[in-house]
């Protein structure tokens, strides 16, 4: 069997990875996907396992090498070879749809992609009531980490500071989302977006040094509430 596990989410795509290798009965193989040679991939396929009766090959970050006669080699010996183990690409990032659908039509896929409902919530920080906000917070919690939202929180409003006095797009982003975040600056005053900013710095720091007796999801309750 061969399985594709990817997507931006790497703390649930590495839980499925966990979820799959649990079984402690099967040697467990892992190869630099994008470092990894030819003979290296044969090798690990066709040598039985001296520990266990069965194994499980992953690659990591396969598909990211760079296109070449032996990367083809490899992927044409793995997906044209039967074998009796689980094959297991595990990628950090999201691949093309194109690229997936050239593989083989009996990979079993798993994709892991942030929920948009996060991306809704950053999108109305300073816009929606802060009951609103809230509520949005706690939903994302129920199937989000908190340290996650937190850093999806930081980076929008490093991205609201940097674009605050920008007239054009002089960032790595898209234009579409510049305009949008241009947008949503303009609901805050440039000493309120760095009080802000600052506030944020100061609860990674009180969390990371231990000097609060509150969760992080608590202090950013307090957060969403005032801004």
């Amino acid at each position: 069997m061969k399985i594709l596990i990817h997507g931006v989410d790497n703390a649930k795509s590495r839980l499925k990875l966990r979820e799959i290798l649990e079984d402690k009965i099967q040697e467990k193989i892992f190869l630099e996907g994008k470092k990894v040679s030819f003979q290296e991939a044969v090798l690990a396929c066709e040598t039985s396992s001296l520990i266990a009766e069965d194994k499980i090959i992953v690659l990591e970050n396969f598909f990211q090498r760079k296109e070449s006669r032996e990367k083809s080699a490899i992927l044409a010996y793995l997906f044209n070879s039967s074998f009796s183990f689980k094959v297991i690409f595990w990628e950090d990032k999201e691949l093309d749809k194109r690229k997936i659908k050239n593989l083989s039509p009996n990979l079993q896929i798993y994709h892991f992609d942030y929920p948009g409902t996060l991306f809704k919530f950053l999108d109305g920080l300073g816009i929606q009531s802060s009951a609103s906000v809230l509520n949005q917070f706690h939903l994302l919690l129920k199937n989000n980490d908190s340290q996650l939202i937190f850093s999806f929180i930081v980076r929008q409003f490093r991205f609201l500071l940097m674009i605050y006095e920008e007239k054009n797009n002089s960032l790595a982003i898209p234009d579409w989302q510049f305009f949008k975040l241009k947008r949503q600056a303009q609901n805050f005053n440039l000493d309120k977006l760095i009080n802000l900013y600052r506030q944020l710095l100061q609860i990674d720091y009180r969390v990371k040094t231990g000097q609060t007796p509150l969760q992080l999801d608590q202090l950013l309750d307090f957060f969403l509430v005032n801004i």
